[in-house]
């Protein structure tokens, strides 16, 4: 039987610490040599922890500890929607924006977001107000974690 989905198992709007696992599909090596290339993949290790170093400020969550391992990624963490309940729509946008950026530089660095930007998306307070809950959802932070 597949396990229920986080969004139906965690709830948004209530603090909970939560022990998530991220595996990899049809028995791929997410470290170590790729058996068909004889690659090493052992930097993948420093991705993960960078793309959680990016996550952090973005996120109304804290990330307690992380393991990652060949096969899956383990995270421990704590949702905070008190915490993103106080921000303001300004900073509520600017978070989005970073996570989602509408402009990066020739490098494929994530470039500040313009005030025009930001004054775009506080105009739509309902969409607003999904994102002020999509910042604090654990299924939301690891959707963000594995898509890269």
């Amino acid at each position: 039987m597949p396990r229920q989905a986080r969004a139906n198992v965690i709830d948004p709007k209530t603090i909970q610490v939560v022990r998530c696992v991220q595996h990899c599909v049809r028995f791929a090596s997410l470290l170590g040599n790729n058996p068909i290339t004889g690659e090493d993949c052992s930097i993948r290790k420093e991705w993960v922890r960078e793309r959680i170093k990016v996550l952090i400020p973005i996120f109304a969550i804290d990330c307690l500890t992380y393991s990652v391992h060949c096969n899956q990624i383990q995270v421990v963490l704590r949702s905070r929607p008190d915490k993103a309940k106080s921000w303001s729509d300004k900073k509520v946008a600017k978070h989005w924006l970073t996570l989602f950026p509408k402009r990066r530089d020739k490098h494929g660095k994530v470039e500040e977001p313009t005030k025009a930007e930001i004054a775009a998306l506080t105009k739509d307070k309902t969409a607003l107000k999904v994102k002020k809950i999509r910042l604090s959802c654990i299924s939301w932070w690891m959707r963000c974690l594995s898509e890269p």
